[in-house]
């Protein structure tokens, strides 16, 4: 039987779903604590775990500027690596990509850092978006 809700049913209702709302499939792949010396180029990897993901968001945290280069299986992203400036945003204001960048299943994703700051440099990154069931 069908009935119209009133007002304070109403508010009950988007109560209840709110407290119930399924956060998704909201992923975040990170790159921990790339410590590049002076100068120095470090590369690190990771591979797409239990579903197909795509990036919505890149960030990056670091004690210093650095350039980076992305590598997904044999494609580069970029013709070179590129300052962190103009590759990742923060944590208060991430990088939005244009499309999303789609990862399959097992894809194993290779960044290249090289240190700009001449110093120690403590880099972390986050690729954020959503696994794909």
């Amino acid at each position: 039987m069908n009935r119209f809700l009133g007002a304070t049913e109403q508010a009950q209702q988007a109560q209840s779903a709110a407290a119930t709302v399924d956060p998704g499939h909201h992923y975040t792949y990170g790159v921990e604590a790339l410590a590049t010396g002076a100068n120095a180029t470090v590369t690190q990897q990771f591979q797409i775990l239990n579903n197909n993901f795509e990036a919505d968001f890149l960030v990056s945290q670091s004690t210093g500027k650095f350039k980076a280069q992305i590598k997904i299986g044999d494609r580069y992203l970029s013709n070179i690596p590129i300052h962190s400036d103009n590759h990742f945003g923060t944590a208060q204001a991430p990088l939005p990509l244009l499309a999303p960048l789609k990862l399959v299943k097992n894809a194993v994703v290779q960044v290249s850092i090289t240190d700009l700051s001449g110093a120690q440099n403590d880099i972390r990154l986050g690729f954020i978006g959503r696994e794909l069931s």
